[in-house]
């Protein structure tokens, strides 16, 4: 009901996947690449929306707990897919819960490491940035730095703050994580056969971006592209070749303590 998997993930490696959002996508965005495919118009949805089923933590816990503590491989117990989940009223129980199991299983490693993916649209919240904060690891969605190219290529709802707001608030969420706590920031960079649907691996666009990895200061940064079904079917993948040397552009650009790396 709320975990799938353990499956192997190319950058977190196994992984326990933990959805808090139900079977339907829930979302603040519309992104164009979105490998779960498009938002349905009722469900993209404002940043305080809350999505509320009611659920029983005793279940909760004991479907979290099975694969955590008999499957001593798993790398990563990961809060996401099926949309934004810190769009979930349960959140906050949810990972004291994961953070309680983990602190009871004797791994010399410590235990899983606990993974959340989020598009940032709602940390202004300072609840759910407390409550990102229990996490191991938090990976934040940035795919481009400027208004317009956000707009085209992510799709916010009409709440979604402005990226350089977003951006922001990212720093902020950075300010506040305490030690034990990393931040990873995600950007996804693509092509496309269709002129409305802008790439984002233009030299300006990637020096907006530098500028945001620079003022945030993430841990690392993952530079992927496309490798599942996008929901614009003219949405296509940037090559290897060219995703190595965005990624060696990028790393030449920053501060020089960022990581960038590329899959």
């Amino acid at each position: 009901m709320y975990t799938y998997g353990p499956f192997s993930s190319r950058r977190l490696g196994l992984s326990l996947g933990i959805n808090l959002l139900g079977q339907s996508k829930i979302c603040t965005m519309d992104c164009v690449y979105c490998e779960i495919g498009r938002t349905a118009r009722e469900n993209l949805v404002d940043i305080n929306y809350r999505y509320d089923p009611g659920v029983d933590m005793e279940k909760f816990k004991e479907e979290i707990e099975r694969p955590l503590r008999h499957l001593p491989e798993i790398d990563s117990a990961t809060i996401g897919y099926m949309g934004e989940t810190t769009l979930a009223s349960h959140l906050e129980p949810c990972l004291t819960i994961i953070r309680t199991v983990k602190n009871s299983i004797n791994r010399q490693d410590g235990g899983p490491r606990i993974t959340i993916f989020t598009n940032a649209t709602t940390l202004e919240d300072r609840c759910i940035r407390e409550a990102l904060c229990q996490c191991d690891l938090v990976i934040v969605k940035l795919d481009c730095a400027t208004g317009p190219l956000f707009s085209k290529i992510n799709r916010p709802h009409q709440s979604v703050p402005p990226v350089n707001e977003i951006i922001e608030n990212i720093q902020q969420l950075r300010n506040e994580m305490e030690c034990g706590c990393r931040l990873a920031l995600q950007t996804l960079i693509l092509s496309s056969r269709d002129s409305s649907i802008p790439k984002n691996t233009q030299l300006n666009h990637l020096n907006e971006l530098v500028m945001a990895y620079n003022n945030i200061k993430p841990d690392f940064v993952q530079l992927y592209t496309i490798a599942r079904e996008p929901a614009e079917k003219s949405v296509i993948a940037v090559q290897r070749d060219e995703r190595k040397r965005i990624g060696e552009f990028l790393q030449i650009r920053d501060d020089d303590s960022i990581e960038i790396k590329v899959y």
